[in-house]
């Protein structure tokens, strides 16, 4: 299991994300491996930890998650928990800059 919080980061598409700051690889087994996050203990979301031209894996965070979150581009927004394939991600509560 990893623990971290994360900058939510943006790109030129308006699409969102936190960077993973370790070996996925090495830790998983997998280039891209399947996750199931849960934000705040109650957010749930299936997605992928993918490198999209970044030194790190990253997880894309969906628009109707961030709302739900009331955090977006720049905001010190959701941990992570994860481990294994399909792996249950839990996110400690966020904060606002």
């Amino acid at each position: 299991m990893i623990t971290f919080k994360a900058l939510i980061h943006g790109n030129e598409s308006g699409g969102a994300y936190i960077e993973v700051p370790c070996d996925v690889e090495q830790l998983f087994g997998s280039k891209r491996p399947k996750v199931i996050a849960k934000f705040n203990d109650q957010i749930s979301y299936r997605g992928s930890l993918v490198r999209m031209k970044t030194i790190h894996h990253i997880l894309l965070i969906k628009k109707d998650i961030r709302a739900q979150l009331n955090l977006d581009v720049g905001d010190n927004g959701p941990g992570l928990k994860a481990g294994g394939q399909k792996l249950p991600l839990h996110c400690p509560a966020s904060q606002k800059n």
